[in-house]
């Protein structure tokens, strides 16, 4: 079983052309999938080690690594007290950079519509459906969040990031306030009791090609947008310039070339069904079903940071990118040996 896994991330062009990137997600998914090795192994000094880097590398690695670490500590054989310190440095860890080296390096704080893609979906959906029912007051209170008219007319069912560029972006030196957002909140809520189809309609639109083996209109891609990033495109955080995975002088049939890889590995009958986040999707559920059917608590624990990802998965903006489900399907293999483990 062991030198089929092994087989699978060698030779899938996928994982190749993924591991190539040199940005946060390909790091992130491998310290995922450390961690959840090191779960199972109960090697402490490597799970609050891999806990760390997951916390360090995306923002919403402290929702996946804590809560695991908390079932963990659970177990009846649990290491309770290292288990508990390892929980105390990734929360230490995380308020240390967000509150306190972000300040320090002057770096521009996360935008509050950043995590916000499922109701931004929904409000933007309802707006370019029900905009001549709405009251003038939904619409200020939405306002106070973005244009309300931007937002309607720049929804695309499958890219949240088109909305909140177009219409919810609001510049970092005017963040919208508390209050602001409890007045958008309750806004969203009301147009939900009136429209509850819609707001599952919007959801269903930006995450189907996460559990289901239909493609994304948006394009299936594995590689990143390499060297198309203009000037002005590519965002600047303390002085630092990212967007460029490869060099400037990088001849164009290079990248013609990487495209014709990608574009035979997505389509071709053997390798398609594994460049689908859809299939690691399956073997999750598979996984879960029969640890509940066989009483396996600890493979249900080791579960859980493939669905907490699986879940980051459906809040993000994008329908069926395959960067982001790649840190749960790294770790499908593992979870699906562990099927046949004895212990």
């Amino acid at each position: 079983m062991r030198f089929l896994f092994l087989a699978l991330f060698a030779l899938s062009p996928l994982f190749s052309l993924c591991g190539a990137t040199v940005e946060k997600n390909i790091p992130y998914a491998l310290f995922t999938l450390l961690f959840t090795v090191f779960a199972y192994e109960t090697n402490i000094a490597g799970l609050t080690l891999s806990a760390l880097m997951c916390v360090l590398m995306r923002h919403n690695g402290i929702h996946v690594v804590l809560p695991t670490i908390i079932v963990l500590m659970f177990a009846r054989s649990a290491p309770k007290k290292q288990l508990a310190l390892a929980a105390v440095l990734c929360v230490i860890s995380y308020v240390g950079v967000n509150n306190i080296l972000v300040k320090v390096l002057n770096i521009p704080p996360v935008r509050a519509t950043e995590a916000m893609s499922i109701p931004i979906q929904q409000t933007a959906r309802y707006a370019s459906l029900y905009s001549a029912e709405t009251p003038q007051s939904e619409k200020d209170a939405i306002d106070k969040i973005a244009s309300y008219d931007t937002a309607a007319r720049h929804y695309n069912p499958e890219l949240a990031d088109a909305v909140k560029k177009g219409g919810f972006q609001n510049p970092t030196e005017n963040p919208p306030t508390k209050e602001d957002l409890n007045s958008y909140f309750g806004v969203w809520a009301k147009q939900f009791k009136r429209h509850p189809l819609t707001y599952l309609e919007a959801t269903l639109n930006n995450t189907y090609a996460y559990y289901s083996f239909y493609d994304s209109r948006l394009g299936m891609r594995c590689l990143p947008a390499v060297n198309t990033y203009s000037e002005t495109g590519v965002e600047n955080y303390a002085g630092v310039r990212f967007g460029h995975v490869f060099p400037d002088t990088t001849p164009n049939a290079v990248f013609r070339g990487l495209r014709k890889i990608e574009k035979k590995v997505l389509f071709f009958p053997l390798t398609a069904p594994f460049c689908r986040p859809a299939l690691y999707t399956c073997i999750l559920i598979f996984v879960i079903a029969f640890a509940v059917r066989n009483r396996r608590r600890k493979l249900l624990a080791l579960c859980l940071p493939s669905v907490l990802s699986f879940l980051v998965c459906v809040a993000s903006p994008v329908n069926g990118d395959f960067r982001y489900a790649v840190a749960y399907a790294v770790c499908a293999p593992f979870l699906l040996g562990l099927c046949f483990d004895k212990k």
